[in-house]
């Protein structure tokens, strides 16, 4: 039987952080199924919420081995390894965490995340159009903006605006 905290923070994670919800299978299961949680399932959602917490906060450093855990126990978890790329990437291990990001875009490529995170590493390389590519998957994935992914429908749409269209010619 689920503890009724971990219950608690499952609802609580539907209720006010849909995208938690949408990308967390544990949490569909128990709420859509009205399944019981394992134990083992019981600590991974906690553990994944606590980790997302300290990342939202801007706590790298303290959700980092939250983020390393659960990527040893789901190494097949593409929204997993998005996160803790994300992660490394913020604290400066670039190279690392892009790795872990383009596994995670290869194993969810329904992510929103995978392709945020992927969109926002090819910035930073100076890759625009690829950036442009990758916002453009996460904004059909995500049409109504639950995961609050900042303003780069805006960037998409003025890049759009600036890039001529590239037409075939007729011989």
């Amino acid at each position: 039987m689920p503890s009724k905290i971990c219950l608690f923070l499952v609802v609580f994670a539907l209720s006010t952080v849909p995208s938690v919800a949408k990308q967390t299978p544990v949490a569909k299961k128990a709420i859509v199924t009205k399944q019981t949680f394992s134990p083992a399932e019981q600590e991974a959602t906690m553990l994944y919420m606590q980790a997302g917490y300290l990342s939202t906060l801007g706590q790298m450093q303290q959700a980092l081995p939250l983020w390393q855990k659960l990527e040893k126990e789901k190494p097949n978890d593409g929204e997993i390894k998005c996160h803790l790329g994300w992660t490394l990437f913020q604290l400066g291990r670039k190279e690392e965490g892009r790795r872990f990001i383009a596994e995670g875009v290869k194993l969810a490529p329904n992510s929103i995340f995978a392709h945020r995170y992927m969109g926002f590493i090819f910035m930073f390389e100076n890759k625009v159009p690829d950036a442009i590519r990758e916002f453009k998957i996460a904004m059909k994935l995500d049409p109504t903006k639950k995961c609050n992914c900042g303003p780069y429908d805006q960037l998409v749409k003025k890049y759009d605006k600036l890039t001529p269209k590239v037409t075939a010619r007729k011989h």
